[in-house]
């Protein structure tokens, strides 16, 4: 049974490595005991819970089929999945409270959600995870608690490198007269095949602005 897996208690044995499903399984007991008052009897039910890729809002849950003559219950419990992505501890409690009212409620809808909601301090709106002063002060106590018996949560945060600006090469070529000033534009690919820069109208050899700048900088050493 899924909900009989020995919690591993850095004060009762040594534990090699804490898993994050390990850690939020303990979290799901915890947030029971201070928020729902032991309503959803979490340590009695079979659940299983990962820390894995989810929707936009952070969080999924799969309840099992309930029939009238089978429960499947024993066999393919309660599945909980956080978005691994969740930097902030506390904010990921907070979507497992909120999830945690759903699927242990067979997915309350309507009135029935927002009782539920309203009962356990959550206000609206009621379709995410918006908790009252009060169901954040019971999660955070709830996140205490499992962090004095197996530390901290041991998930690594998700560092996110920038993209590196690739430099652009200039597409075109500007040539400028040294002795009139005119200028005029030429594509890369129409230079590509032709040798030396071309001559101005009034009779001089055009230069281009990279080697103005060139200059500058040389007579500026």
């Amino acid at each position: 049974m899924l909900n009989q897996i020995n919690r591993p208690r850095r004060g009762q044995f040594i534990v090699d490595k804490i898993t994050r499903e390990a850690w939020l399984t303990y979290a799901v007991h915890a947030i029971d005991k201070h928020l729902f008052n032991g309503d959803l009897s979490t340590k009695e039910r079979g659940f299983q819970i990962a820390a894995a890729k989810t929707g936009t809002k952070g969080f999924d849950f799969i309840l099992p089929y309930q029939g009238e003559d089978v429960s499947l219950d024993d066999f393919f419990p309660i599945t909980i999945t956080i978005d691994y992505k969740i930097k902030n501890v506390n904010e990921m409690l907070i979507k497992l409270a909120y999830v945690m009212l759903k699927a242990f409620n067979d997915d309350p809808k309507g009135k029935r959600l927002k009782s539920l909601c309203k009962t356990y301090g959550f206000e609206a709106p009621y379709s995410n995870a918006n908790p009252s002063g009060y169901a954040e002060e019971m999660i955070t106590a709830a996140q205490l608690e499992t962090e004095k018996e197996l530390g901290k949560f041991p998930g690594k945060a998700i560092v996110i490198k920038p993209k590196e600006q690739k430099e652009k090469k200039p597409n075109k070529t500007i040539f400028f007269c040294p002795s009139c000033g005119w200028e005029v534009y030429a594509s890369n690919k129409m230079m590509k095949d032709r040798h030396g820069y071309p001559t101005c109208i009034c009779g001089t050899k055009m230069g281009t602005a990279n080697e103005e700048n060139e200059n500058t900088e040389n007579q500026n050493i």
